[in-house]
């Protein structure tokens, strides 16, 4: 029966070791889709954690049939923490934060426990009272079941989740070997008097060359990062603290790359479209007479819906602060909805749609009334984007505080990007500008 134990301890450590590969490959994607040799990987991890699970259940029924046979009901592997019955609870263990656990790993190691054996008699006691009211022993049933953490526990294992979109992973990205990347471009468009442009001919006559106007753009790659400390005290009471600390990081430096996308001035950092409301390729349409000030209006988004310069391989999205929700939802054009809501299989568009664009509620905005509180933006076709190789790098060391009992962690990424577009594209016919990047003056 030990042996039995032991070898699903094992098999156990070694899913967790997949799951924790798999989780590692999922952040290396960065949200995107899987490249062809991440998704080998991925399909090899997954061929080897199932595997792993099915050798595993084996070991649950043979254990679960040897222990419905012991004389006592109940074994427990050599080592692990013996599962309290309810005759050795103690009294008052309701009023007690901990709800007689010692740590948040006893806790987690229970939980774990009683998801893998059911409702049995190996269920630890002490997750009666953590248990949701209606059904004390199941985890299947969205927020009627589950395991509430101890309140001691609850204060340490919660941190701020905010929801944003990357706007990094909307731009063109692309990897690169080197800190720094001449790109070479053509702004020229089929109307264009210069460039590459088609002619007509007569028979027999000459043809008139016409060149490329290419131009050439240096993209520096910069450095961003986050450094933090953890005492050994704190990595040993939280043993989640590298994996919580691993997460932050990541939303910091996401935070911190796409503000600069937005509003980056170029120096030590890439340069954003909007670059403080100057930016040479952002149009900037101009307020309705008389328009209440800190106001959106339906005539604003149709004039900065008709300055979009459309093309094929775009993907624009409105990114808007989140004080401008209650005035997009409401908004109208006659009789007809101008904002509507996603639905089911637009899971894309968390925020709906704006005259059938999707809208992206973003921090990065100014406040409602300020000009750059909504944006039109095609980051897909007008933003170029390149960072180092194998993405953000993580790097950790006992011995820069040796001498403190303090570890130290660092994560960095390098990126660099910039808007295409020099300047404002002319319209075939009239006088208007078309650009990849829309906003509206400000509204005092």
């Amino acid at each position: 029966m030990d042996e039995l134990i032991k070898e699903l301890a094992e098999l156990e450590k070694s899913l967790s070791t997949m799951a924790d590969k798999m989780e590692a490959l999922d952040a290396e994607a960065k949200g995107a889709a899987l490249t062809e040799e991440q998704q080998k990987r991925w399909d090899a991890l997954e061929s080897q954690a199932s595997g792993l699970e099915a050798a595993a259940e084996r070991k649950r029924k043979q254990i679960k049939l040897r222990e419905s046979n012991a004389p006592s009901g109940r074994i427990t592997a050599p080592g692990a923490p013996s599962v309290p019955r309810i005759s050795e609870m103690k009294e008052g263990i309701e009023d007690d934060p901990q709800r007689g656990f010692k740590s948040v790993s006893e806790f987690a190691t229970s939980v774990k426990r009683a998801c893998t054996v059911g409702a049995g008699s190996d269920v630890d006691h002490r997750l009666k009272i953590c248990a949701a009211p209606s059904s004390p022993h199941t985890t299947y049933v969205g927020e009627d079941g589950g395991y509430l953490a101890p309140p001691q526990y609850r204060s340490e294992i919660w941190d701020m989740a905010v929801a944003e979109s990357s706007l990094l992973q909307l731009a063109d990205v692309q990897p690169t070997e080197s800190n720094q990347v001449i790109q070479t471009k053509d702004e020229s468009v089929p109307w264009s008097t210069t460039g590459v442009v088609a002619k007509w001919a007569d028979e027999a006559s000459q043809y008139a060359e016409t060149r490329k106007v290419l131009k050439e753009q240096r993209v520096q790659l910069h450095k961003c990062y986050v450094f933090t400390t953890a005492s050994d005290e704190e990595l040993e009471d939280a043993p989640q603290l590298t994996e919580r600390l691993t997460k932050s990081a990541a939303r910091a430096i996401s935070w911190k790359v796409d503000a600069a996308i937005v509003n980056g001035d170029g120096q030590g950092e890439p340069l954003g479209f909007y670059r403080g409301g100057s930016g040479a390729a952002l149009i900037s349409v101009a307020k309705e007479a008389s328009q209440t000030a800190d106001t959106i209006v339906a005539a604003n988004v149709a004039k900065m819906y008709g300055r979009l310069l459309r093309v094929g391989q775009g993907s624009p999205v409105w990114l808007i602060h989140p004080d401008a929700a209650q005035q997009l939802i409401q908004m109208t054009l006659g009789d007809h909805v101008v904002w509507t809501p996603p639905n089911e299989g637009m899971k894309q568009a968390p925020g709906g749609f704006l005259l059938g664009v999707p809208v992206l509620y973003s921090q990065h905005c100014q406040t409602v009334g300020d000009k750059g509180d909504i944006v039109l933006a095609d980051l897909k076709a007008g933003y170029s984007a390149y960072q180092k190789s194998g993405g953000v790098k993580f790097d950790s060391s006992i011995h820069l505080y040796f001498d403190y009992g303090v570890q130290a962690f660092r994560w960095t990424f390098r990126v660099g990007g910039k808007p295409n577009l020099s300047g404002a594209i002319s319209s075939a016919n009239g006088s208007s500008t078309l650009s990849h990047f829309v906003t509206l003056d400000a509204r005092a």
